[in-house]
């Protein structure tokens, strides 16, 4: 893949996630940017972490150094949560505000059987220090058309069907 430019405050954000060693794939705007070569606005993070008991803690771990705070669609002000590892488990769908970015998370994804499955395609894709596993462009194609075809989900930056090369969403 060509070099690719992502703003800073998503790779800020996934380069948390990897110090504190957070199993995920990432998927959404910023894996769809990542596929174009680094076209597009992205602002946020979308990923979709491995379930297991240790590995939540750590995404917990990970979200409290981010200092994320739940983002409910359409309220004016960010709500606190318990982002412990059983609520995280427990709810399985978050959109978050962090220091940096903004952070989606779905333990399964529309159309998929969560991590074990979009890691078996994902490769790892070296950014500005940071390398993380990309969800495969078909797999996202299988999340965007599930989602598609299913109840509406928030997600940052706009709406994770949104086709790779139509125009990004407009900043907040």
């Amino acid at each position: 893949m060509p070099d690719i430019e992502l703003d800073p405050d998503v790779l800020a954000t996934l380069r948390a996630l990897e110090r504190h060693r957070v199993e995920h794939v990432l998927v959404g705007d910023a894996a769809d940017a990542i596929h174009q070569g680094g076209r597009g606005f992205v602002d946020a993070v979308a990923i979709v972490p491995s379930g297991y008991a240790r590995n939540v803690e750590r995404l917990a771990t990970a979200l409290g150094a981010l200092h994320a705070e739940l983002r409910v669609p359409g309220a004016a002000s960010l709500t606190p949560a318990d982002l412990g590892p059983q609520s995280l488990r427990a709810v399985g769908r978050w959109t978050l505000a962090t220091d940096h970015a903004d952070v989606a998370i779905d333990f399964e994804p529309p159309g998929t059987a969560g991590y074990v499955d979009l890691f078996a395609n994902a490769p790892r894709v070296e950014l500005p220090g940071v390398a993380p596993h990309v969800a495969a462009a078909e797999d996202l194609d299988r999340i965007e058309a599930a989602t598609r075809d299913s109840a509406p989900t928030a997600w940052p930056s706009g709406d994770p069907a949104r086709a790779r090369g139509r125009a990004p969403a407009p900043p907040r």
